[in-house]
């Protein structure tokens, strides 16, 4: 379960999620991006979600995790909502990493890191699905009512 604080974060973090696009160069990663505007401004923790949204990183260290890999309920969250929107549609997984393998196909490197992290992917979708037919089984995933 997270709290209200947390979900709160979340919201947040899901608006600002892409903050980092703006002006990118080509290898580098807008989340990342994203995590320095955000530290910058104050929002170190809502920053640390923003970080995580994109699972299709090169192994590295922070925070003793490696590739920045969602843990907390929040950045799986987001994770997951990342991966059914594209552009301004609800969409299928399928649809939207079929979508980002088509854009990054003449990128190798990119292309070759969402191809390794699918599985990964999977996972995070797999597991937020379990939570939200949980939450529509009458179980709350959050402790308090927002």
């Amino acid at each position: 379960m997270i709290t209200y604080q947390e979900a709160e974060q979340l919201r947040i973090a899901g608006l600002l999620h892409d903050i980092g696009k703006n002006g990118i160069e080509p290898d580098s990663s807008h989340a990342e991006k994203g995590f320095k505007i955000l530290e910058k401004e104050g929002l170190t923790e809502i920053g640390k979600i923003v970080r995580t949204h994109t699972v299709a990183k090169e192994s590295e260290e922070f925070e003793g995790r490696i590739g920045f890999e969602p843990i907390t309920l929040e950045e799986k969250l987001l994770t997951y909502a990342d991966c059914h929107v594209k552009h301004d549609k609800v969409v299928s997984f399928k649809e939207r990493y079929d979508d980002v393998i088509e854009r990054r196909k003449n990128d190798s490197r990119g292309y070759e890191i969402l191809i390794k992290a699918r599985s990964r992917i999977q996972k995070i979708i797999d597991e937020v699905n379990g939570i939200l037919e949980k939450r529509n089984a009458g179980i709350p995933i959050f402790s308090e009512v927002l």
